[in-house]
């Protein structure tokens, strides 16, 4: 089980743990007063193997308001992802590792609609592998590791307009 936690006095006090669910692989950012999850589901029948969760915190709440997501449907089979954000937008980044690809999703309204989809492919066999995306203005970059040539190196894809564009990938090791 994956439990949250949350203070509004720079940590002299903390809300009672709140559970998320029974999950694997999260990764976390923060927005204003929301809390952005990605991560695996344990798989169970109709359930999207990868889904989100955005718990809205207050002062005046008790326990945070969920909001389930999930950026890419219901297509994702076994995946590891990764989230940030900034002020205006949710971002993000999937490595699909059944069909060896790799997907970028943005939400200019706090989750609630995505766009995006496949920025590229061909990882080579990738069973451990992981994905990293990070943000700052109108850069976004992911990091990723994939055995392509036969040893597990580390990539990097960049786009210096919000996600709309990809550069090509640039291998860092």
């Amino acid at each position: 089980n994956v439990f949250t936690m949350f203070s509004y006095d720079n940590g002299n006090t903390w809300a009672e743990p709140y559970r998320i669910n029974s999950v694997r692989s999260p990764s976390i950012a923060l927005k204003g007063n929301d809390v952005y999850l990605v991560f695996k589901n344990r798989p169970q029948v109709g359930v999207p193997y990868l889904s989100g969760k955005k718990l809205t915190i207050g002062p005046e709440l008790q326990t945070p308001v969920a909001y389930d997501f999930n950026p890419a449907g219901n297509n994702q089979i076994s995946s590891i992802a990764d989230v940030t954000a900034d002020n205006s937008s949710v971002y993000v980044t999937i490595k699909d590792q059944t069909n060896t690809q790799l997907h970028f999703y943005k939400s200019n309204d706090n989750g609630t609609t995505w766009s995006g989809g496949v920025i590229g492919t061909s990882f080579g066999e990738d069973i451990l592998g992981s994905v990293k995306i990070a943000n700052k203005n109108n850069s976004v970059n992911i990091l990723w590791s994939d055995n392509r040539d036969g040893d597990y190196n580390l990539y990097m894809k960049s786009s210096n307009d919000y996600g709309r564009t990809w550069n090509p990938d640039t291998k860092l090791t």
